[in-house]
């Protein structure tokens, strides 16, 4: 697949038609979505909306081990897009904001058509957080010092 000069895959497919479509699918990413695991729960409870899933329904689906289902599903809860419903517990799709529910469209639409490229995209975002926390590390170890001392 040609890659763009940044590494950025440059390949039209499903659910990405133009190079803006492209970049804004990798920062809603890059913002809400930080594991696999999470794009997996995401997209099972997104193409569900309309039910309730118990935990035991989302382990078996996504076939991931029940802690980091657990771990994926806190923090799609704490973003906003998913919510915990009823007793037992179950979850639920919850997204209010039109522009992540289209984006989520987008993320289901390329899932289906095109997975591969969803994960280089995930996997570009993850090295990028790396790299973003390393530079904070960096600064802030310079910055920390008492200049008393």
């Amino acid at each position: 697949m040609p890659t763009a000069a940044d590494g950025r895959p440059q390949r039209q497919s499903a659910g990405v038609s133009d190079a803006a479509d492209f970049e804004e699918l990798r920062q809603f990413l890059l913002a809400h979505v930080e594991t696999h695991e999470e794009l997996e729960v995401l997209l099972l409870l997104f193409r569900t909306r309309d039910a309730v899933l118990r935990l035991g329904q989302i382990f078996a689906a996504v076939t991931v081990p029940e802690e980091t289902c657990r771990v994926a599903l806190a923090a799609l809860c704490q973003k906003g897009l998913i919510a915990e419903r009823g007793e037992g517990p179950g979850y639920q799709y919850a997204c209010t904001e039109a522009s992540s529910t289209a984006h989520v469209e987008r993320l289901e639409h390329t899932y289906q058509g095109a997975r591969v490229l969803l994960i280089q995209i995930m996997n570009n975002n993850a090295v990028e957080r790396v790299r973003t926390s390393a530079r904070r590390a960096f600064s802030d170890a310079f910055r920390s010092r008492d200049p008393k001392k």
